[in-house]
């Protein structure tokens, strides 16, 4: 029944058709408003807060891995997960509930991939942890030489030669630890040519512009500029027509972004048979 006061009657009546009647008011009290700690995840070996409120008296099992089990909010420090039992007494009636306290067994979610990046460039890594991994977790990235902050979630890596390098991220929470990689490989670039050396030329006549490269990861692409006077920007080979003596520099780019450039002289004769002239920019 609700909480509240009822009477209670007793009839009794005779075969004979004869009755009579007692009663008696009884009171129906209120259990205690019991609210306590949800169910909890946290990592082995810390230990978590559990709370409950609503009675006068408390009583937590088991007690072994409590500082008080007699207190409304004893300290837990469990070393397997463990479901705990608060009975509350509010002076007349008693309740009682429970709430679980479990283990992480992994810290780490995300460390991103292995990447490439070319040398003397920087690359950002990255750790992401579990919604649910508490403050109390700590960590760092190793080697360290090549980071800005080793012990940043994001830091940057600036590797000083070409190779694989392998940076670990260590975690630890309590007496659990968890460690991932990431390997970052630094290329070289392409070393970029143009197999024409620097020339001369009359007014009016062309010159082939074969560019190529060493080293680098294929396909290779290439972008020549100034593109006024070439018969193609995107060759490996160009015609150039220039009127004036021109310097054009080939960019070399490989398939993981590296790149190299060169650079080759058109010289452009007086059509008199005078010497070079050039044209100063104005």
């Amino acid at each position: 029944s609700a909480p509240g006061s009822y009477t209670i009657q007793l009839i009794v009546e005779t075969v004979f058709g004869c009755e009579d009647s007692a009663s008696v008011d009884v009171v129906v009290l209120e259990l205690p408003a019991l609210n306590m700690t949800p169910d909890t995840t946290t990592c082995p070996g810390l230990s978590v807060q559990l709370e409950a409120n609503g009675g006068l008296s408390y009583n937590w099992t088991p007690a072994g891995d409590l500082d008080d089990p007699n207190s409304a909010s004893p300290t837990a420090t469990p070393s397997v997960p463990t479901t705990y039992q608060v009975v509350v007494d509010n002076g007349f009636c008693i309740d009682s509930g429970t709430v679980f306290v479990d283990f992480l067994t992994e810290l780490i979610e995300d460390w991103g991939s292995d990447t490439l990046i070319c040398i003397g460039g920087s690359v950002p890594l990255f750790v992401d942890f579990y919604d649910n991994v508490p403050d109390a977790v700590l960590w760092n990235w190793d080697p360290a030489g090549d980071l800005d902050d080793p012990f940043s979630v994001n830091p940057v890596a600036t590797p000083g030669s070409t190779g694989m390098f392998n940076y670990v991220i260590n975690a630890s929470c309590g007496t659990l630890v968890n460690s991932e990689s990431v390997a970052v490989t630094v290329n070289s670039p392409p070393t970029a040519f143009v197999a024409q050396g620097d020339t001369t030329i009359f007014p009016g006549a062309e010159v082939l512009l074969p560019a190529g490269a060493t080293g680098g990861i294929a396909p290779l692409s290439y972008n020549w500029s100034p593109a006024a006077s070439l018969s193609c920007v995107d060759c490996a080979s160009t015609v150039a027509s220039p009127t004036q003596t021109t310097t054009y520099q080939v960019s070399v780019s490989d398939s993981k972004g590296c790149s190299d450039t060169a650079t080759v002289r058109i010289y452009v004769r007086d059509e008199c048979g005078g010497g070079v002239f050039e044209i100063p920019n104005l």
